[in-house]
């Protein structure tokens, strides 16, 4: 899941996928993953930079979309009783426009990946034990 399912087609004006899809999609692997585990940590979809992603290659991919798919994501890690690491909230509070590859504004650069390690370790290291 990611900016990626929350990306708006233009062409065909609408989400790549829905919500409700997302929501769906979300559920059942997380039912199938809880069979296999009770130790289920999940992370929240990442920022965009919008200026590099408004209308690239047929999409337009927004942080106001990135928070409404990050707000399916809270309502299912509830449902599951998941924790969940509010990455992006880490990434926009350090300035999240300098922790991502320049072509695409997309995928974390090399700070951003160190980033997410430094953000998710201590909690993983406690679930863990």
């Amino acid at each position: 899941y990611g900016a990626n399912d929350a990306a708006f087609l233009i062409t065909e004006n609408k989400f790549r996928v829905s919500k409700e899809e997302f929501e769906n999609n979300l559920s059942k692997v997380l039912a199938k993953a809880h069979e296999m585990s009770k130790n289920i940590l999940l992370i929240n979809i990442l920022p965009v930079v919008e200026r590099m992603n408004n209308g690239r290659n047929g999409k337009i991919r927004t942080n106001a979309y990135m928070e409404e798919y990050n707000l399916v994501l809270q309502k299912v890690a509830r449902e599951f009783d998941l924790k969940i690491v509010d990455v992006n909230s880490v990434f926009m509070n350090a300035g999240h426009d300098k922790l991502f590859v320049e072509e695409d504004g997309l995928h974390p650069n090399d700070e951003g990946h160190q980033l997410m390690f430094e953000t998710i370790k201590p909690i993983l290291s406690e679930m863990i034990g």
